[in-house]
């Protein structure tokens, strides 16, 4: 299968061994919606970047603040316009 609607935003970790980073670029080659982006990160299969966590291997590069994990969920909530059709943002303690 494919994503379809959105927003999505696939992230792979450059030195993943487990899973073929060529698995995510052809899901998006695929992808039959314009709001779906794939983030390659410098990091293994854990993606512990995505969480500030420093990578495992230490000549990975950090993750810059926009990409860390909780500003792309907040981005992708922003990017359903979700304000749009009234919903409020959970606070950070809802579950």
């Amino acid at each position: 299968g494919h994503p379809e609607g959105g927003p999505y935003v696939v992230v792979h970790g450059k030195r993943d061994t487990v899973v073929d980073i060529a698995d995510s670029r052809a899901l998006l080659a695929k992808a039959q919606t314009a709001c779906a982006s794939l983030v390659e990160v410098d990091d293994g299969h854990g993606l512990k970047t995505l969480c500030g966590v420093p990578a495992d291997d230490p000549d990975a590069a950090p993750l810059p603040p926009p990409l860390l994990l909780d500003r792309l969920v907040w981005g992708l909530w922003d990017a359903a316009n979700w304000r749009e059709r009234g919903a409020r943002r959970p606070s950070a303690g809802s579950p």
